[in-house]
């Protein structure tokens, strides 16, 4: 699986930064054995520190402390069931890097009052746990890099502005979570290959940027939580992973989210966004039982679904509350396939397709201005248009067999259009206002025990309907207008 140039950017700047050309201090303690214990405290600009142990049971700490600058402390563990902690208070330009190569280990790197700190923390083998404080330090970086089972990571930056977390584990049963508060132009990435992997991505600020990357996991779960204004991008990638629950809640103005799932099954997905020129989009593709959710609460929002190729049994929402908003549903080769709009305001447009058999679409709207398309091809396909307002247009197109298509205005000013062509079509035309126009085209090959029909119902003054029926014996229209 490929790393993000951040991560790699991330890595350059830790290995960069090693190595003090003129070390005002130097600590080094070497240790062999079983059950031994290193500490060491620096109050000094440009120390380098370094602890180096190789056995069991042993615990290691340095602490980097008082207004000091340009300080590199290193832990590094071989064995098994070690502990290693690097302390960093009032320290601008630090480096703390802890490599644990073993089973059982734990590893925590915490950083107070700082400036420009980067933590590393790399663990290999099972069994381990990381965790990276960084509270009041700004432009700081933490990075946790884990390869084994029963993974813990944790990074939390407090306070803090222009930082980047990521975290990297590769194996089965890992949790990884990221949380970044008060804190403006924070990026964390969160990228988990293995089984039963677990994510958790939490940001509060401005201009924040996360990712989840998860692929060949199992009982997976990834969450992002983002509060504030100018967030750009939430994106959940989970490949060839099943039972996956990914959600995406944003709270703020002009934030963006995407959730993307390939060869997944039994998929809970759902997008949430409060606030204005927001925009979402889920992406599903060769996927089973997939539920598709997005609700966007304010003005200028759009969002996308779209569920295509060898995608069965899925399912979309969209919730729009505001003015100016897009939805669009797409599902193309989804067998037995449902989707749903809702939406209440004025200049909304609406958009269902779907292609193969067995497919339902539903829109409902409420306001002005607003624009509804369901085009379905197909067998034993259903659609329903309901608008609510003035200068409302509604348009189904269906091709195949045995569909049923219903659109109801209330309004001035409507528009509506039912075209079906196959066997045994029902369509249904209701119009309350004045100087609407209706029309309903169906070509297919009705029969009396079975005849296509067509109703048009339109109360009020002005108004203009047309039923047009070819194929076969059988067929039934009726017009009727108040």
């Amino acid at each position: 699986m490929k790393r993000y140039t951040t991560l790699s950017a991330a890595i350059a700047l830790i290995l960069g930064a090693s190595g003090a050309a003129f070390a005002a201090g130097v600590a080094d303690v070497n240790q062999d054995g079983m059950g031994n214990t290193a500490t060491i405290t620096q109050d000094m600009s440009d120390a380098t520190a370094s602890i180096t142990q190789t056995g069991k049971d042993n615990f290691a700490n340095i602490e980097n402390t008082l207004d000091t600058a340009a300080t590199e402390s290193t832990i590094i563990q071989n064995g098994n069931s070690n502990f290693a902690d690097i302390f960093t208070y009032d320290t601008d330009g630090a480096l703390g890097t802890i490599i644990q190569n073993g089973s059982g280990n734990a590893a925590t790197i915490d950083a107070d009052t700082a400036l420009a700190v980067t933590a590393d923390i790399d663990q290999l083998g099972s069994e381990n746990i990381a965790s990276i404080s960084q509270w009041d330090s700004d432009s700081s970086v933490g990075l946790i890099v884990q390869d084994g089972q029963n993974n813990d990571a944790s990074i939390t930056q407090s306070f803090s502005s222009a930082d980047s977390a990521i975290i990297d584990q590769l194996g089965a049963e890992n949790y990884a979570s990221i949380t970044q508060v008060d804190g403006g132009g924070n990026e964390a990435l969160i990228t988990q290959l293995g089984d039963l992997s677990n994510a958790d991505i939490y940001q509060s600020g401005m201009n924040n940027i996360a990712t989840i990357d998860q692929e060949d996991s199992q009982n997976t779960w990834a969450y992002i939580t983002q509060m504030g204004e100018g967030n750009e991008a939430s994106i959940v990638n989970q490949p060839i992973s099943d039972n996956v629950s990914a959600s995406i809640d944003q709270e703020g103005n002009l934030n963006y989210g995407l959730i993307s799932t390939f060869d997944s099954d039994g998929n809970q997905l759902a997008i949430t966004t409060i606030g204005d020129g927001n925009s979402a989009t889920i992406d599903v593709d060769s996927s089973f039982d997939t539920v598709a959710d997005i609700y966007q609460d304010g003005d200028e929002n759009l969002a996308d679904v779209w569920q295509y190729e060898f995608s069965d049994n899925a399912s979309a929402s969209i919730s729009q509350e505001g003015t100016g908003n897009v939805a669009m549903v797409d599902q193309f080769d989804a067998m037995d396939s449902s989707a749903s709009i809702s939406q209440s305001g004025g200049d909304l447009v609406a958009d269902i397709m779907q292609y193969n058999v067995a497919n339902a679409a539903d829109v409902v709207q409420t306001g002005n201005f607003n624009d509804a398309l369901i085009v379905q091809t197909g067998e034993s396909n259903a659609a329903s248009i309901e608008q609510h307002g003035a200068f409302n247009s509604a348009m189904i197109d269906q091709s195949g067999n045995n569909n049923d298509a219903s659109i109801y205005q209330s309004g001035a000013y409507n528009d509506a259009d039912i075209m079906q062509s196959g066997d045994w079509n029902i369509a249904s035309i209701e119009q309350i206002g004045s100087d609407n126009t209706a029309s309903i085209d169906q070509s297919g090959m009705g029969t009396a025990d079975s005849p296509n029909t067509a109703s048009i119902s339109q109360v009020g003054t002005g108004h203009t309907a047309s039923i047009i029926q070819t194929g076969g014996p059988g067929n039934s229209a009726t017009i009727t207008q108040f």
